[in-house]
This record gives structure tokens, sequence and C-alpha cells, in this order.
């Protein structure tokens, strides 16, 4: 194909197809997020990824939890036939579950975050209370 300028359209619509840009690999995050929203309402997927403090959690530790939800995400990717997300090792799965998580917000982190920032605010004094007491 001879080079055109960049600001004249392809003269053949092979031409145009020829210019496109190919799509860059699926990467893992890209495998597991589907599956997220899969699993998204499946009560044991919410009791896994619900808890904020380790007393919530349904193993007795994050750590615990999350390889469950990774074995989920796992199993799910074998029902699928997705070959290379079933062969990811679990820490693999983790960090992307993980990274699906912040792209919502929803990281542990970020709730927790968000909790306290409520609790802070609720246990805020009103003003006119505070200044009754000076």
């Amino acid at each position: 194909m001879q080079k055109m300028q960049l600001s004249s359209l392809p003269k053949t619509l092979d031409e145009f197809i020829g210019l496109r840009r190919k799509p860059a690999a699926m990467t893992i995050i890209d495998r597991v997020e589907p599956i997220v929203w899969a699993l998204y309402d499946d009560p044991k997927f919410k009791a896994l990824t619900s808890p904020l403090f380790r007393e919530q959690t349904v193993e007795g530790d994050f750590a615990m939890d999350d390889s469950e939800i990774c074995r989920m995400i796992r199993a799910e990717a074998v029902r699928r036939d997705d070959k290379v997300l079933a062969q990811e090792k679990l820490a693999s799965i983790k960090h992307a579950f993980n990274v699906v998580l912040r792209r919502y917000n929803m990281s542990r982190k970020d709730r927790l975050e968000a909790y306290l920032a409520l609790k802070r605010e609720s246990a805020k004094i009103p003003t006119n209370l505070a200044t009754d007491f000076e």
C-alpha cells in the first residue's frame, strides 16, 4: 500500500480496513471483569467480598476470603472455556480482581475510607450543642 497524506481518507474500503489499529490482546483484568459482573449477585461471592473488618470475613481472614473469590473466578473461567484465565495463578487473579474493584471505587480500602468518613461525619457534635457547654 502506498503512503498517503494523513489528511486524506483511503480511496478504498480495503485500504481503510487495513489502517485499523489492531486491538491489544486481552489482559487478565479484561478477562476477570465480566466474570466479576457474572458473580456479583451470587450470595457466596457477596459474602466473601463484603467484609471491611477481619471479624466479618467468612474464613476468618481477608487472604483466605480472597483465595476463595479467586477460586470462584477461576471456576467460572473454566465454565466459560476461557483457557487463559483458567490456567492463571491465584495471585494473578487476585491482583486483577482488586484492579477491577478499584475501577469502580469498590476496593476494601475505598469502602473502608467511605465508611470511616461517614462515621466521622455522624460523630460531629452540632454547633449549637457545642456552644451550650462553654
